[in-house]
């Protein structure tokens, strides 16, 4: 009747670009990087109210890092922070060892608004191992600080990804 989630995944971004601009005789070249780095780590509490249905307590950490280098210039900033989240999951098996599964959830915390969706298909080898495709989106609205200290993340990821699940 109870099940214990953690999940664990990454975001890794970057970007090099040059810039050159002419200014009568004189051309100013101007090389920059951005790098973000994204750490999500998520740990639910479920209680099956049914077979199929299953209520959901969760927090997830958040830990956000960008590097923005131009030329010899270097700066940094990150944040961290915990959200709280109340959501549903529903299972179902359609052949001998395939299942699917959908699971929502809301929530709040340090974030102003949070969310997230996932639809997975998988696959069960074993009483205790199966594998998955899934497709998941996860909306971040963190807003903090002010003036030099202002730090913004609005995000929408989303995306497939492939998960191993252990069962015990």
């Amino acid at each position: 009747k109870v099940s214990l989630i953690t999940d664990i995944f990454y975001i890794g971004l970057g970007r090099e670009s040059q810039v050159e601009k002419t200014i009568g005789r004189n051309t100013i070249t101007k090389t920059g990087s951005l790098d973000l780095d994204e750490w999500v780590v998520e740990g639910a509490i479920g209680y099956r109210v049914s077979k199929e249905f299953e209520l959901l307590l969760a927090t997830r950490f958040y830990d956000i890092n960008a590097n923005v280098q131009i030329d010899d210039t270097a700066t940094s900033n990150g944040k961290n922070w915990f959200d709280g989240f109340v959501g549903a999951r529903y299972m179902t098996d359609f052949a001998d060892d395939w299942y699917t599964s959908i699971r929502a959830d809301i929530g709040l915390g340090g974030s102003t608004f949070a969310w997230f969706f996932n639809a997975e298909l998988g696959y069960q080898f074993s009483e205790h191992f199966s594998l998955f495709i899934n497709y998941r989106i996860l909306s971040v609205d963190y807003e903090v600080g002010s003036g030099r200290d202002y730090f913004k993340y609005d995000t929408f990821n989303h995306g497939f990804g492939l998960a191993a699940v252990f069962s015990f």
